[in-house]
């Protein structure tokens, strides 16, 4: 009886935007049902799983849980379940009349002044949130083989964060998040930092020492986020700056073409811009359409508008999405997301189910822009080939042909047996992105997103128990080869010179190969996951992960036959350079291991260990083979966390692209807060954390010593902070 009465005894959400807006309240309605006849109207939805209990939820405590405010529907079961529905004088017309008696109005006073009481207290239509402040001081040493030496270093940081946000209840939202820095440490290891932009390094004169001293600018403020959302009736409008988005990977982007804007501490490290834009999302007559636009909607993105369409209709769904490059973007912050030519691409999808199938095909249009630009290729010959090469050099330009790319896929949905194959045929511009969308289960060996290229892959998803064992082939290679380096030359005896051959670059030419180059690649991943409703592939599983023990082993193993083409790098004032070369053509392997312990209610812990190879993204031609662990602990109010590299390049994007590394990097950190230790990002905490690397002729700040050419350099850090959070 009380069952049929109560679905929910407090809120709970399992609703639109998920995973995005898991601590919003969400009006929109996302499926149809006519079960509730007073608010269905046909052909519109009126249903989301987003639960109002009979108790509201209110702000969280110190322990990260809700306080709850009865609602009038508390009172009113109340008084209705002081009847026995089970007592011999029970029957119908004694259950009506009862009813009858309860007015709803002797208890709506009730709920409100308990919900009036918790609204003062929480503030929400305009308020200050997110107040943080951070004190850090630390301690540095080196050894007579660092460019350090052996003098210590002291230096303290601080930084300051508050939000103002705006609620009106209804249909306005918005957030603005300041941040300030006090002085700025310059003792650092790891000296890359988001409060280094109030910083200006004094550079020496010819001769002098590097000076240690820095300067302040005027940069002591800055704008750390925004974002708003505006609801109305056919359109939500949402913006956002340094906040992040979700890609369109569910919503029929079948190629990648808008990717998800979420960059963890990478983007405070380079002091990113991005994303930067507006999305707007119809609703009502407007359902299915959606519009960004922005000056760099992604990290990297030139300026750019893109239009999507897409609908789902009994076992259909189908989209069409334009991109459209605006204004080239000018500079970067980093290495890994550097803008690239304008361009233009449109993109169709189509899928349907068919019992335990389901079918997925596209086509791409991608690069009428780079039409007609100029390119050479090589080709091997018998002969002696360009200046004696072995290679015979093709000029060649783009045609409407290179722009067209299409993809099939087809998944089987078999219980425990789970299937994919996959085949594309993309243009040499045709250029899509990253496929950020879950296929299946969380593998790592995906597809290439750029164009110039063939693949065919094929997976499986097998569950035994708890227990899924997923294999998984990739075969990929591109229509054009990477182009080899071939040194120009000037014939005195014939006075002709003979231009040099390059690997490309996405600077200078309208193609490039790179993660798109040749590939046979195979992965196998296992994981152990007792409780499949916590989804071990989550992005955020080390903190939502509720099985007592959950392990996941991901080993994987690329051939590649052939070099690529040139990456580029980032120089301090933002220009973007490519590398002149490419290490040459070498397999790789990898294995990680990550496991997730709820030892109990306190304490969780959560390791990482991984080992293999790779190249840099520059021309470099030595092969790392770096191994390591990370193991984090979080038990009651203490957090702590321990990181071993070997071997490995160091923590910034030069590292990699110049191929640098160190023989050992040791991090450690523990703290311990007056919340929650899960709650560490936000919460007042205080810690020491402690750093230490060894280095050789690989690494960056190494000096050698004439007299022991084969010893290491050695440097420290040991640093304290207090992390104030309101």
């Amino acid at each position: 009886a009380i069952g049929g009465f109560i679905f929910q005894w407090s809120d709970g959400w399992w609703k639109f935007r998920q995973e995005e807006n898991l601590d919003v309240h969400d009006t929109n309605a996302s499926w149809a049902t006519d079960a509730y006849v007073h608010d269905h109207v046909e052909g519109k939805n009126n249903m989301n799983e987003e639960w109002w209990g009979i108790a509201a939820k209110n702000a969280t405590d110190s322990d990260g849980f809700f306080s709850v405010t009865p609602r009038t529907s508390y009172y009113v079961l109340q008084q209705a379940f002081r009847l026995d529905p089970y007592g011999p004088a029970t029957t119908p017309e004694v259950i009506r009349a009862r009813f009858g008696e309860i007015r709803l109005s002797e208890y709506t006073h009730r709920y409100a002044t308990g919900r009036a009481i918790a609204d003062v207290a929480d503030l929400k239509t305009v308020r200050l949130g997110n107040v943080r402040m951070n004190y850090e001081s630390s301690i540095s040493n080196g050894d007579a083989q660092t460019k350090r030496g052996k003098g210590r270093w002291l230096g303290h940081t601080e930084s300051f964060w508050t939000d103002f946000e705006i609620d009106n209840g209804g249909d306005l939202r918005g957030r603005l998040s300041i941040h300030g820095v006090g002085a700025v440490g310059q003792n650092r290891l790891d000296n890359i930092f988001y409060e280094n932009r109030a910083l200006e390094r004094v550079l020496p004169a010819a001769g002098e020492a590097p000076s240690r001293e820095a300067r302040a600018v005027a940069d002591r403020f800055a704008v750390y986020g925004a974002e708003f959302t505006i609801d109305q009736p056919s359109f939500t409008l949402e913006g956002f700056f340094r906040t992040g988005h979700f890609h369109w990977g569910y919503e029929g982007d079948f190629f990648g073409l808008y990717p998800e804007a979420n960059y963890g501490p990478n983007l405070d490290t380079y002091n990113g811009q991005a994303p930067n834009g507006f999305e707007i999302t119809g609703k009502g007559r407007w359902e299915g359409w959606k519009l960004a636009i922005g000056p760099e909607l992604w990290w990297g993105a030139n300026a750019a508008l893109l239009a999507k369409y897409y609908r789902e209709s009994d076992g259909f769904s189908y989209s069409i999405i334009h991109h459209e490059d605006l204004v080239e973007a000018s500079g970067a912050q980093t290495s890994f997301a550097v803008p690239e030519q304008l361009t233009r691409r449109t993109s169709v999808f189509f899928g349907f189910g068919a019992k335990s199938l389901n079918f997925e095909i596209g086509g791409l249009f991608a690069g009428s822009t780079k039409v007609g630009d100029e390119f050479a290729w090589v080709e091997e010959t018998a002969d002696r080939g360009y200046l004696d090469s072995g290679y015979e050099v093709v000029n060649d330009e783009v045609r409407w042909g290179d722009t067209f790319g299409g993809r099939v896929r087809v998944i089987y949905e078999g219980g425990a047996l789970r299937w994919v194959g996959q085949g594309s045929l993309m243009g040499i511009v045709a250029d899509g992105g990253y496929q950020a969308a879950t296929v299946l289960t969380g593998w790592s060996l995906k597809e290439s997103g750029r164009g110039n290229h063939w693949a065919v892959s094929s997976g499986a998803s097998y569950r035994m128990g708890m227990l899924e064992i997923a294999p998984q082939v990739l075969y990929q290679k591109p229509l054009i080869e990477a182009n080899p380096r071939i040194a120009d030359f000037y014939s005195r005896d014939t006075g002709l010179y003979y231009p040099a051959i390059r690997p490309r670059n996405i600077l200078d030419d309208p193609f490039v190969v790179l993660d798109n180059r040749e590939t046979v690649g195979a992965e196998l991943l296992l994981v152990y996951d007792p409780t499949p409703g916590t989804w071990f592939h989550n992005w955020d599983r080390d903190l939502r992960e509720d099985a007592p023990f959950a392990v996941a082993l991901d080993v994987m193993y690329r051939s590649q036959p052939e070099q690529r083409d040139a990456n580029t790098f980032t120089l301090a004032n933002g220009a973007t350079v490519p590398f002149g070369a490419a290490p040459p053509a070498r397999d790789e392997r990898e294995a990680k291991l990550h496991t997730i312990h709820n030892v109990s209610r306190d304490l969780r812990l959560v390791s990482t260990l991984f080992t293999g190879e790779g190249e840099p993204r520059g021309d470099d031609p030595r092969l790392v083979t770096r191994y390591g662990g990370d193991l984090r602990m979080w038990w009651k109010t203490i957090h702590a966390r321990s990181r071993l590299h070997i071997d490995d390049w160091g923590p910034y994007d030069f590292h990699r692209d110049f191929n640098l590394t160190y023989p050992m990097q040791w991090y450690t950190d523990v703290s311990y807060g007056l919340q929650s230790a899960l709650m560490e990002g936000t919460s007042t905490r205080f810690g020491v954390r402690t750093q230490l690397r060894t280095l050789d002729e690989n690494s960056p700040e190494y000096v050698i010593d004439p007299s022991d050419p084969d010893a290491r350099g050695l440097e420290f850090e040991v640093g304290l902070y207090v992390h104030i959070g309101l």
